[in-house]
């Protein structure tokens, strides 16, 4: 059993430590939010990216967020996706190919990863 006073250094000990941490995951938020990573490259993701990290780090420092969790993020609004269905890719006929030995196998594989990367291609716009 620990005597108050020892109590009391280990309770003081122990708030210093979480300070510290607290202060170490503020720093990191200051270091990931950087002026360059912006400018380097604009776009809506790295901009959303920094605004979040911005909120976080302003949560943290508000004090209202001292566990390892992160805290409530901001909604940045709606997104949307298009999503365009290619013809289907024919990968029987090839089976043959495939089965006859690992050369040939090799070669199958590599056709059909070509047709899929020219396929997925197609589909930008």
């Amino acid at each position: 059993m620990l005597s108050p006073l020892a109590k009391g250094l280990a309770d003081w000990a122990a708030q210093e430590a979480s300070l510290r941490e607290l202060h170490m995951r503020i720093v990191e938020s200051f270091v990931a939010v950087d002026g360059d990573y912006l400018q380097a490259q604009p776009s809506f993701e790295r901009c959303a990216e920094t605004t979040l990290l911005i909120s976080d780090m302003l949560t943290r420092l508000d004090g209202h967020q001292r566990s390892e969790q992160l805290p409530g993020r901001p909604h940045l609004g709606q997104r949307q996706v298009t999503v365009t269905v290619q013809s289907p890719i024919a990968v029987t006929p090839r089976l043959s190919d495939y089965q006859q030995n690992r050369r040939a196998g090799r070669a199958a594989v590599i056709a059909l990863t070509e047709d899929i990367r020219q396929a997925l291609e197609a589909t930008i716009h």
